[in-house]
């Protein structure tokens, strides 16, 4: 196997690092500021969810490219919906709770919809003509697979619809800084 390329695995750490960071300056505003989010309920197609209007704009403003939602949570600046990948990653969630985000995300004009690789095809039929994309996660959670498995499950997810791959990296690999393997 070819040496990885250290350019490749710097951006590789400075993703990582960002992401992370965002993710602790959401947790601490929620911890300071537990009044700039507010919920109420929202039913739509029979089904109610909690929706939840939070800060995101602090993400943004701090350098965020795209941000993260989950069921329910919609941004009070409408302006950020092009930036949101909105995201269900639950093992145990249900083909209603999938159409949900993709209603969701189509009202809202979200970037895209999130799911994990069962759930692209079902994506994929929903936002059919609409500008939301499907992304699916890949190694998803833990990015302990072999890279053939991850290929074959990134091939077998474009060929149903998906768009955006989100791969996870092989984490004890990065933890035994084996860069090799990482990239």
């Amino acid at each position: 196997m070819p040496k990885p390329d250290p350019k490749l695995v710097e951006q590789i750490v400075e993703i990582i690092t960002h992401e992370v960071l965002a993710a602790m300056a959401e947790q601490d505003e929620r911890a300071v500021n537990p009044q700039a989010f507010s919920c109420k309920f929202e039913c739509a197609d029979q089904l109610c969810v909690k929706m939840c209007m939070d800060k995101a704009g602090n993400v943004v403003s701090a350098g965020a490219e795209r941000l993260t939602s989950t069921l329910g949570v919609i941004p009070g600046d409408a302006s950020l919906a092009g930036m949101i990948d909105h995201t269900l990653l639950k093992p145990d969630a249900t083909q209603q709770e999938i159409a949900q985000l993709c209603f969701e995300a189509r009202k809202h004009g979200f970037a895209s919809v999130c799911v994990n690789p069962t759930w692209v095809a079902l994506c994929a039929q929903l936002l059919q003509a609409s500008t939301v994309k499907v992304c699916t996660v890949i190694g998803f959670p833990l990015g302990a697979t072999s890279s053939e498995t991850k290929a074959f499950e990134t091939e077998t997810a474009i060929r149903q619809g998906a768009t955006e791959i989100d791969l996870v990296i092989n984490i004890g690999a990065l933890k035994a800084r084996d860069l090799e393997t990482v990239a």
